[in-house]
């Protein structure tokens, strides 16, 4: 019987403060396709000096999706290169807009469920990372910058494109996730920040829910004040695995002191009689983990990371952990980057 990966994917995908203050698009951009076979992950990130720079990124991305569900699986790595840039030529041509000025560069993971393999690809300075099923992070596509500065890449639409591509063909034996990232997001694939990106990685293979809450707070207030540009992380990891998940389930302890998983937890201190054994209880815990009535009143009103910080609540470095263990037991609510009290939690 053939073992088949499951996986819990999240992403997002955020303007810079560069094109919020012009008041410009995000021209950043993430696709997601899975079917029975496939599992296909892209990102692209659209040229910021062309004037069709989203469209760029919106016409690769449909480009690379199509592609992965090709009949790609026995070519070599120069007939990929061919096939992939012919489809992201038609998807270009097709746009409304001159071939030149849709300038972007992308990166694509194609994993194959049935044998276990991944094909992957990446133009310019969008790049990827494997999660070894030791939760560490192993560069796979490094970004390609020509010159420097290094905005100066290479873009799909480039006749250097076929060079400079980057191609990683394998066996996903030993490997736990995937990691895509825009230049923007480049912070996170540095070795120096290995333990976050394991951290996130954790969370996402015990609750793609959290690990969701997770990866907006980590580019909110992490990523996001040390750059201008747009952001893109996408991240899968598997969960079907009891190896790989009792990795995530010691780190996630670790951080956060109570377990982070989607599964529902049944009351241990109930017993079969329905009464609360009150024993088993720790009354300590709970203290802990119930947040002050001043934090609540606070949080009447929608609140960001950065706000909760400026109040004095939490100090940068431990927003998340702080606020995990209250989300967990129903006291805050996480959406669209802010935090609320939960009323009657």
């Amino acid at each position: 019987m053939i073992d088949i990966k499951t996986f819990n994917t999240v992403g997002l995908t955020i303007a810079g403060r560069r094109h919020i203050s012009m008041g410009k698009d995000n021209e950043d951009g993430y696709e997601v396709f899975e079917d029975e076979r496939l599992l296909a992950l892209c990102v692209a990130d659209g040229c910021s000096e062309s004037p069709c720079a989203k469209a760029a990124s919106e016409a690769v991305l449909e480009a690379l999706i199509e592609f992965a569900q090709g009949d790609i699986w026995e070519m070599k790595a120069k007939q990929l290169k061919t096939s992939v840039l012919k489809t992201i030529d038609k998807y270009l041509l097709a746009a409304p807009y001159e071939y030149r000025l849709l300038a972007c560069t992308c990166a694509l993971v194609i994993y194959n469920k049935v044998s276990d393999s991944y094909i992957s690809l990446a133009i310019g300075d969008c790049q990827a990372l494997v999660m070894t099923e030791e939760l560490e992070p192993k560069q796979l596509l490094a970004p390609v910058n020509i010159f420097r500065p290094r905005e100066h890449t290479v873009f799909a639409n480039s006749s250097m494109a076929a060079n400079a591509m980057k191609i990683e063909i394998g066996s996903a034996n030993n490997i736990a996730g995937f990691v895509l990232v825009s230049d923007g997001a480049e912070s996170l694939c540095d070795p120096a920040n290995a333990d976050d990106l394991m951290q996130l990685s954790s969370i996402c293979i015990l609750s793609k829910e959290n690990a969701q809450t997770a990866l907006e707070e980590h580019i909110s207030n992490v990523i996001a004040p040390t750059t201008n540009d747009d952001i893109t992380v996408l991240l899968t990891m598997r969960k079907n695995s009891d190896r790989i998940t009792s990795i995530a389930e010691a780190t996630c302890n670790t951080i956060f002191d109570t377990p982070i998983t989607d599964t529902e937890e049944t009351d241990e201190y109930m017993t079969n009689e329905g009464n609360t054994d009150e024993d088993n209880i720790d009354r300590d815990d709970i203290a802990e983990a119930a947040p002050s009535s001043a934090l609540l009143d606070f949080l009447e009103t929608p609140r960001t990371a950065e706000e909760l910080v400026v109040a004095g609540y939490c100090i940068p470095s431990e927003v998340l952990s702080y606020l995990y263990p209250l989300i967990k037991e129903g006291f805050i609510s996480y959406s669209d980057y802010h935090f609320s009290a939960v009323k009657g939690g």
